[in-house]
């Protein structure tokens, strides 16, 4: 299985940076569904047969989404990608370079060296006098727990991952450490229907929290917005919903849907135009 880590979650930057974490969770879900077929067939002998192969998954997504984190004017967004694992290095665009390990069978540990977007000023007209963000490199540390439910009702019978993600990122603006926790469920609907429902909860330090949702005395003077201090831990809670279609066993596509709304310090910001950030997403992904 390719070690991405799958987002359940968040032009300007802020949109090419949401736009990165649904293609990684594409083309993760397709290299999974992939390997959960094969695995059907034959787990361990899948395992020895890959386990010195290059996986490699390209694709295209069109997302429709706020301008920014808290905006209420929402723009299209189309973006191709490229994600690759030899073994337990990958590269990918949410986790950027790095290595994923698995203690355990169910568990995927890994850290990676990857991209931070920051904000533009210009990405919204309530930003203006906010001064940008600047993006860089970031540390990113993800794991993953896979476990399935057998025996307590048909209802709950299934799939499911629990997942922790952190960003520290480590130049550029100091936005401090970001994160999320998630759950997700998956569903075989036939053969060629995987039905992906989940739920996040997004974090971050002091630091995050000021850069994104803070107005200093300064900042104040020059937007007109009154001062502001975000001191909350959690920022958003979401919900999403994904299905993803087999044409072929390499071809897949992909209809979402995610909502978050932010809570808090950071629902309460000036910053903040609509609470309520609604996501569409349509692509495809193909494995070569």
């Amino acid at each position: 299985m390719p070690i991405t880590r799958s987002r359940t979650t968040s032009c300007g930057r802020h949109a090419w940076r949401f736009a990165c974490a649904a293609a990684a969770a594409l083309s993760a879900e397709s290299l999974l569904a992939e390997t959960e077929e094969s695995a059907d067939t034959s787990a361990n002998q899948a395992t020895a047969e890959q386990a010195a192969e290059v996986k490699s998954v390209v694709g295209a997504l069109a997302l429709y989404r706020p301008e920014y984190l808290g905006g209420e004017d929402y723009e299209l967004t189309a973006l191709p990608f490229l994600d690759l694992q030899y073994n337990q290095y990958f590269l990918n665009p949410i986790n950027g370079a790095g290595v994923g390990i698995r203690p355990v069978k169910a568990l995927t540990i890994g850290l990676g060296l990857g991209y931070a977007f920051g904000r533009d000023e210009d990405d919204g007209d309530r930003l203006e006098g906010l001064d940008d963000i600047d993006g860089g490199a970031k540390l990113n540390f993800f794991a993953d727990y896979k476990f399935r439910v057998e025996n307590l009702g048909g209802l709950l019978n299934a799939g499911y991952t629990l997942g922790l993600s952190v960003d520290h990122q480590i130049s550029g603006s100091n936005t401090g450490v970001s994160g999320d926790v998630s759950l997700s469920r998956s569903d075989r609907l036939g053969e060629r229907f995987l039905l992906i429902n989940g739920v996040s909860a997004n974090f971050g330090s002091a630091s995050f929290q000021e850069a994104w949702f803070g107005i200093s005395e300064r900042q104040s003077v020059n937007s007109g917005l009154p001062a502001y201090e975000s001191d909350d831990s959690f920022h958003a809670a979401g919900v999403s919903s994904r299905l993803l279609y087999f044409i072929t066993r390499e071809l897949n596509l992909i209809t979402a849907i995610s909502y978050q709304q932010l809570i808090g310090d950071a629902g309460d910001s000036p910053v903040v135009e609509s609470q309520d950030q609604i996501s569409y997403q349509l692509g495809f992904s193909y494995a070569l």
